[in-house]
């Protein structure tokens, strides 16, 4: 290390007078900047380098942990956008429920009973619990959440919606083609009842146009993995709505399912399942109690 010689002779002496003191502080950082100027002028290729990996690494951490607070509020903002508190079904309708206590708002369903599948899926597709699911347009847009393909268009009888279950477990995916065959009012005793009976109803053949998820494919480990086919308006029409004295199968059943938010959130269950428990509930076999009040 060289250091600048002052201008009179001799170095200062360290404990000498303030002055003294401060000349000799102002010696030492200039000679720290001229080895500082040396050690850039030969170096400064490889400290360029290292300050960009360093913003590089900084701001991949900056990436990630914003990436991580976006995860942890993915499902809370899924939820509000398209989930509700809970779902309540029955094989009637169940009469003022959308005015019912702490209730804000309800989306209904209606459930058409299918046989077995018969389609370029998994194997064991046809143990699952599978439903096919008509709701209204806006119903299916609050419910569900597309994230591949396209809405099925609700004058086609036979496009559906699959859920991203089944495609993870099944692999059902947009193109995939599904035939069934649904169930009549006249045989719904003996399907709830596990009688080993063929659907006598529509059949029907699917094409898959588009994946969707919604909060009840979100097992919370009390509950089974459900899969689901949505259909449109022109299925319930044509499947679910036969006149009177029609030619040919009877028309598909279909029972009411219902998606409903509370006004305040799970706060409001005991009391609303109070409510729902005090309703008439009609189950399709010969001992169950059927409620007056119906």
């Amino acid at each position: 290390m060289v250091l600048a010689r002052p201008p009179y002779g001799g170095w200062p002496h360290w404990g000498g007078s303030a002055d003294e003191r401060h000349w000799g502080e102002e010696v030492v950082v200039g000679a720290v900047w001229l080895v500082f100027g040396a050690e850039l002028r030969r170096r400064w290729r490889s400290w360029l380098i290292l300050v960009v990996l360093i913003a590089v690494v900084g701001g991949l951490v900056l990436a990630a942990s914003a990436a991580g607070r976006r995860t942890a509020t993915a499902f809370p903002r899924f939820v509000a956008a398209h989930g509700y508190d809970v779902s309540v079904f029955n094989f009637t309708p169940i009469p003022g429920l959308a005015h019912a206590v702490d209730v804000a708002t309800v989306t209904r369903a209606a459930v058409a009973f299918n046989g077995n599948l018969a389609c370029a899926c998994g194997r064991g597709i046809n143990d699952a619990s599978v439903s096919f699911l008509g709701l209204s347009p806006s119903g299916l847009d609050h419910v569900t959440k597309l994230v591949a393909g396209r809405m099925p268009d609700q004058s086609s009888p036979d496009e559906v919606l699959a859920s991203v279950s089944l495609e993870q477990d099944f692999g059902v995916h947009v193109g995939t083609v599904v035939r069934t065959r649904f169930y009549t009012a006249e045989q719904i005793q003996q399907f709830v009842a596990n009688e080993n009976v063929k659907p006598s109803g529509p059949s029907m053949t699917f094409h898959v146009v588009g994946i969707e998820t919604a909060e009840n494919e979100f097992p919370d480990g009390e509950q089974t993995q459900s899969y689901d086919f949505y259909t449109t308006q022109a299925f319930a029409r044509s499947t679910t709505q036969g006149p009177a004295g029609a030619v040919g199968p009877r028309p598909a059943f279909t029972a009411p399912e219902y998606y409903v938010r509370l006004r305040h959130g799970v706060a409001d269950l005991p009391r609303f399942t109070a409510y729902v428990n005090g309703t008439c509930w009609w189950l399709p076999w010969p001992d169950a109690v059927t409620r007056s009040a119906c």
